[in-house]
């Protein structure tokens, strides 16, 4: 059409330009970008935290068991009736011959004198029988303590010949309560294996779940594994970060489960305060160190199981 201001007709870009200056453009509102999905290292790192804290909640009561376990073996003892007629210089030399025995945790003497009294105060009686008999039938003793590895029937009858042929001590004047020990080594026995057996439970449920949670948080990066290995990337340069980031995610998540481990045996001690009895420092050591491996390990080996399926894997297989 004409313009009649400059007298000549307006070309088409002439009437965009004039558009442009005298209408206001309407801004429309600009469409935000897809933002790239990145993989979350949260959910792993909580998810693999919690799996580790029951396993190492698991170890802990078994730390205590097995102190507890020690402590009631521990206090199986042979009492060993000695002859009036040895001196106290030859039981003293009978006593630190015991003592360096393998066997021996440590000796308890007892005369005949505290022999008595024990018995009166067992049976409640008030009359000193003593004054009746006109002597003292009690005979003292060395009360052996043995280790907890020789509190067993076997280990037993061994340790009573060797005190015989040794010592030349007569069965009779040595006495051991063969049932008790023979109950606790049922019960205790019993009792191991249970835990063993939820142990390895627990463990295979832990593994199962921490490699799920680790795959799962890599599925969003498939394409972008994908997209690497058609540009030319090598195996190594493409799995070298996730490897790394796997490495530091099992570590965080073994810190976070020790601490918590840390925070339930302080709030057990507070209802329980007998439990520091049952405190051995090297196991606890091992059990972090054994909580912190198993965190590092299974995150590796999951993150590289999930690495390598997408590299193996077809790209239309991906969708």
């Amino acid at each position: 059409m004409p313009d009649k201001r400059y007298g000549r007709w307006i070309t088409p870009g002439r009437a965009a330009t004039l558009f442009d200056t005298f209408v206001p453009m309407v801004k429309l509102p600009r469409k935000r970008k897809p933002r790239k999905s990145k993989p979350t290292y949260i959910t792993p790192i909580l998810m693999m935290a919690l799996v580790l804290l029951m396993m190492g909640a698991t170890g802990m009561i078994g730390i205590h068991f097995n102190e507890f376990t020690r402590m009631v073996r521990e206090q199986v003892r042979v009492s060993l009736f000695l002859d009036d007629k040895l001196s106290e210089a030859d039981v003293m030399t009978l006593r630190q011959r015991l003592e360096v025995e393998p066997f021996t945790r440590f000796t308890e003497y007892t005369s005949k004198e505290q022999a008595k009294q024990e018995f009166l105060a067992s049976s409640g009686e008030n009359e000193d029988f003593e004054d009746l008999l006109g002597f003292n039938p009690l005979p003292a003793s060395i009360n052996l303590y043995l280790n907890a590895s020789y509190t067993n029937p076997d280990s037993l009858n061994a340790v009573k010949a060797h005190l015989s042929q040794r010592y030349g001590l007569e069965p009779e004047t040595m006495r051991v309560n063969e049932e008790l020990v023979g109950a606790i080594n049922r019960n205790l026995g019993m009792a191991g294996l249970v835990m063993v057996g939820v142990a390895l439970l627990l463990i295979v449920v832990s593994l199962v779940l921490i490699d799920s949670t680790v795959r799962l948080s890599m599925y969003s990066n498939r394409f972008l594994i994908k997209s690497m290995q058609l540009v030319g990337a090598g195996r190594w340069f493409i799995t070298k970060p996730y490897m790394l980031r796997s490495l530091f995610n099992g570590i965080i998540s073994g810190i976070l489960a020790c601490l918590g481990i840390l925070g339930l045996y302080f709030l057990a001690q507070q209802q329980v305060p007998d439990l520091r009895q049952l405190q051995n420092m090297p196991l606890w050591i091992g059990l972090f160190a054994l909580v912190m491996t198993l965190g590092i390990l299974i995150s590796w080996w999951s993150t590289w199981r999930a690495v390598t399926k997408y590299l193996r894997t077809r790209l239309d297989e991906l969708y």
